[in-house]
């Protein structure tokens, strides 16, 4: 029986031999996904090299403010302590609208009551001097001295009285709408005179404010247009430049620019990204996913006759879809993009679709 069977085992051996082999051949010609042929031509796709002005753009960051000059100090109208603090940082607040209550100092509360008694004091004295003139006891100079004793004295607690003082409480409020942007105030904390107790931004628009390198602040001028997005989910606006700073930040090393917001809407305080073109210059630009990057650096494949050539070049900002590249190519040349990251200098390739 073994000398039946073995040449079967044989033969199946060299079967399966074959199919193992066919398989490897089926495999390895189907790894590349359709992009080579037998002959090893890799299969790519053409873009065109494009020339024309290129924007030089700043990049910059920043965040929303309150115009400057639209905020509105809420201060203290004398010495007095704070018994209550209605708002925070961030409220919207319309007029009206209670923010601080505040109460005399003891020694503010002291000398009301000081100046209350004076002015007592001089009105029954006058009457009285008045009842003695009449009996010719005094003369009209003693009537007069009165008389300006109590005109003093009724100057002294009107000035008090018109401040708030000898009131047990008073409670501010907001002269007009706005949002609330610091409130220094706190609850049992004693104040001086005129000590900013809530700060509120005014009706006018708010602005960007955005820090750029002292280099590229030298680019830049009033008037340049500025594209931004809120980083964190808001909209996106353009607007100019308004304003370019000349002095670098101590603690940042960098400079302050600002455009105007008008009809933005964003939160003050939203952090922004904004790219600022500040000129143009002629230059090539291409998609971006013709530019392949490895160890060796940024570069192109120029497609000719059907061979890919190797072109390194330096590529510059992204606008949308395009890059610029700099670099010996020329426009209108053909690139490679997709398929560009399989290729090789001086491969066959075959363009598809």
């Amino acid at each position: 029986m073994s000398r039946v069977t073995k040449p079967v085992l044989v033969g199946l051996a060299a079967v399966a031999c074959a199919m193992i082999a066919i398989s490897a051949i089926l495999f390895f010609h189907g790894s590349g996904e359709g992009d080579q042929d037998v002959d090893g031509a890799a299969l790519v796709t053409l873009a065109p090299v494009h020339t024309g002005p290129i924007d030089d753009v700043v990049l910059a960051t920043g965040a929303v403010q309150a115009d400057p000059g639209g905020q509105t100090t809420v201060a203290a109208p004398r010495a007095v302590i704070v018994r209550a603090v209605y708002v925070r940082p961030g409220e919207p607040v319309v007029k009206g609208q209670p923010l601080v209550r505040i109460g005399d100092l003891p020694t503010t509360a002291l000398a009301f009551a000081q100046a209350k008694n004076a002015l007592n004091a001089a009105q029954r004295d006058l009457t009285r001097i008045q009842t003695l003139a009449a009996q010719h006891l005094v003369g009209s100079d003693q009537v007069s001295l009165a008389e300006r004793n109590l005109a003093d004295a009724q100057a002294a607690w009107s000035a008090a009285k018109a401040q708030g003082a000898g009131d047990a409480t008073v409670v501010l409020k907001a002269p007009a709408g706005g949002v609330v942007l610091t409130v220094p105030a706190v609850p049992g904390q004693r104040v001086a005179d005129m000590a900013e107790l809530v700060t509120l931004s005014g009706q006018t628009p708010s602005v960007a404010h955005l820090w750029v390198s002292p280099g590229d602040a030298a680019k830049l001028k009033v008037g340049d247009k500025v594209a931004m997005t809120a980083v964190f989910g808001g909209g996106a606006f353009t607007s100019t430049l308004s304003e370019v700073g000349r002095l670098v930040d101590p603690a940042t090393k960098q400079i302050a620019v600002e455009a105007p917001l008008s009809g933005a809407g964003e939160p003050v305080g939203a952090a922004l990204k904004a790219r600022i073109v500040a000129g143009s210059h002629q230059g090539f630009s291409v998609p971006a996913g013709a530019v392949v990057y490895d160890e060796t650096g940024a570069h192109l494949f120029v497609i000719a006759k059907g061979k890919a050539s190797r072109v390194n070049v330096r590529p510059g900002p992204q606008v949308g879809d395009e890059v610029e590249v700099s670099g010996p190519i020329q426009a209108g040349q053909l690139v490679a993009l997709t398929g560009a990251y399989q290729l090789q200098d001086g491969m066959d390739v075959r363009v598809g679709r």
